[in-house]
């Protein structure tokens, strides 16, 4: 389908716009990514800071009620600590508080230093070893593409870990889990919000681009007008009244309609006057452009060929001499142009029989370069018929001078006999004796 000026301009602002708005799209939700990794980051490092200190503090208080680890073993130490802080009321409500702040947190446990849960978030996990996830930060360090691959591929679980130690050995740490499921979640109606927004600056720009097309291009349906009346034949036409480019434009047309109406005239007179030649000549014209096509054909060469003028012009040589035509070869192997050659003898196919023709080829040159060739078609017949015309004539010629210088030759003679005569009549008449 055929797009029209219009229409192109309208796509085309389309497209500028809409390859600007995903690029800013793109910029977008980089950032985006970044702000709510970072965001989700912070908070898990000041959830983890208020847990730590819960914990330190459910610790503290077990302390001065008296509670004490049954020895020192690895078991009643982890007992103790389970206990003090799974009765201690402010860490339950820091960890709930945690949880409903941020909807990133996927978990927040309190560890041994073997990694078994103690107090958790979750119930189920308490007494179970949990495998150390990737540290937060590693996601914050990565790069923008690295980002977007974990933070929309696989679920995925990061932590922030705070150690801590019973006395002034270390016994465990405190860990806040994201998982990247549930920060995917919190960006999603944010990326809804830009999309719906990207999608109506396109739609608003394409909309505004094929209005702004149909205004600025409203003067090229003028100048279309302009030139189908000059292609029509008129010439006298007035431009358009602008003072902008199109004004220009409109003004050089009719400077040009003007100039093509001489070049019409002048055209048409040489093409009379060429035609009138062309149809006096007895010879037969073909001229043949560079690239192997009849342009123009004297009426002499259809008469030749019996083919009318018509059916000559314009078409490439191969076409109208094929490959068992007599002047095939002329032409050179793709059948275009013809190579220059003398005046050579074949025979051609007439209404009354096979008929003798000479045949030239002339190059046509301009600045050095061949731009075509001229083939010429003689009717040798006619020519050895009018040479033996000529001849005669000649010879008839040769024996009207003899025959006129004889008959001066004799008629002088005769002329004086004629006087004597005549002088003797008269003398006889009168009487007059000799």
């Amino acid at each position: 389908m055929k797009l029209n000026l219009r229409t192109k301009l309208a796509l085309a602002v389309a497209a500028l716009v809409l390859a600007v708005v995903g690029l800013v799209s793109l910029v977008y939700l980089g950032a985006l990514t970044r702000r709510v990794i970072g965001q989700a980051r912070d908070r898990a490092a000041f959830i983890a800071e208020e847990v730590f200190l819960e914990a330190q503090q459910a610790l503290a208080e077990a302390t001065r009620q008296g509670s004490r680890p049954a020895s020192g073993s690895a078991a009643d130490l982890n007992v103790f600590v389970q206990q003090a802080i799974e009765t201690d009321p402010g860490w339950h409500a820091a960890v709930q508080g945690a949880l409903g702040y941020s909807p990133s947190i996927y978990e927040i446990t309190v560890n041994n230093a073997e990694g078994v849960t103690l107090v958790s978030s979750d119930a189920h996990l308490s007494g179970r070893h949990v495998a150390q996830r990737s540290d937060m930060d590693s996601l914050i360090d990565a790069g923008f593409a690295a980002q977007i691959e974990v933070l929309y591929g696989p679920p995925q679980v990061y932590e922030i870990k705070l150690p801590f130690n019973l006395g002034n050995q270390p016994f465990g740490d405190v860990r806040v889990a994201l998982s990247t499921g549930l920060l995917r979640k919190e960006i999603s109606p944010r990326l809804k919000d830009a999309g719906w927004f990207a999608l109506g600056a396109i739609f608003l720009s394409t909309l505004a681009a094929a209005v702004l097309s149909s205004v600025v291009l409203a003067p090229m349906q003028t100048i279309s007008a302009q030139l189908d009346r000059i292609r029509a034949g008129e010439s006298d036409i007035a431009p358009v009244a602008r003072a902008d480019e199109f004004g220009q434009v409109s003004t050089k047309i009719s400077q040009i309609g003007r100039e093509l109406r001489d070049v019409r005239e002048v055209f048409s007179n040489l093409r009379q006057n060429l035609d009138q030649i062309m149809s006096q000549l007895d010879d037969g014209l073909i001229l043949i452009n560079a690239t192997g096509r009849i342009v123009l054909a004297s009426p002499s060469a259809s008469q030749f060929l019996e083919m009318r003028t018509e059916e000559l012009s314009g078409r490439m040589v191969g076409d109208v001499f094929g490959p068992d035509h007599p002047l095939r070869q002329l032409f050179n192997e793709s059948g275009n142009l013809a190579a220059e050659t003398e005046i050579t003898e074949t025979l051609l196919t007439g209404p009354n029989g096979p008929l003798r023709v000479g045949i030239r080829v002339q190059p046509v040159s301009e600045g050095g370069y061949r731009t075509g060739s001229l083939v010429t078609l003689l009717d040798l017949e006619s020519r050895e018929r009018i040479g033996s015309e000529l001849q005669v004539s000649e010879h008839l010629a040769s024996i009207g001078r003899v025959t006129a210088g004889v008959a001066h030759e004799v008629k002088n003679p005769l002329n004086s006999m004629r006087v004597w005569l005549e002088v003797l009549k008269s003398g006889q008449l009168a009487g007059d004796e000799w």
